[in-house]
């Protein structure tokens, strides 16, 4: 736990991101995921599968920003490029539009995310930050 906690924050001003803050591995029933959430345990695309979606998020921006990172109790756990939107839908019981996002590897994008903290605002599930670091398009 002290090597967490004497993690540096992320450098501002930080690359453009999709930031995700994921809970405990919770496992679903959907098609294309058998869990959400983060466990080191995982095989990577369980991993990928688990953050990728669903997000009530503009896709566009997300798109733009190019990379997804993962927050687990402030801590990255992993960031990946952005390659494209899986699926866009509208969720009726939310009464919100959710997008799906494919992801990959890239030791680029993750580079200035890795091994580093990053704090969303209270109540925030999602955030995309611009590139000063600023948060922007922000959903609960």
């Amino acid at each position: 736990m002290l090597e967490l906690q004497s993690r540096p924050a992320v450098e501002l001003p930080a690359p453009p991101a999709l930031v995700a803050r994921v809970g405990e591995p919770t496992p679903v029933q959907d098609e294309w995921r058998s869990w959400i959430g983060w466990s080191t345990s995982w095989q990577p695309q369980t991993q990928q599968d688990a953050v990728r979606g669903d997000w009530v998020i503009d896709p566009d921006t997300v798109k733009r920003a190019g990379r997804l990172v993962v927050l687990v109790a402030g801590f990255v756990a992993a960031a990946y490029a952005v390659t494209d939107v899986d699926l866009q839908y509208w969720d009726e019981l939310a009464n919100r539009r959710r997008a799906r996002f494919l992801v990959e590897d890239d030791e680029d994008a993750a580079g200035p995310f890795t091994g580093r903290r990053w704090q969303l605002p209270p109540g925030w599930a999602v955030a995309v930050i611009d590139a000063k670091g600023g948060q922007a398009g922000s959903a609960a």
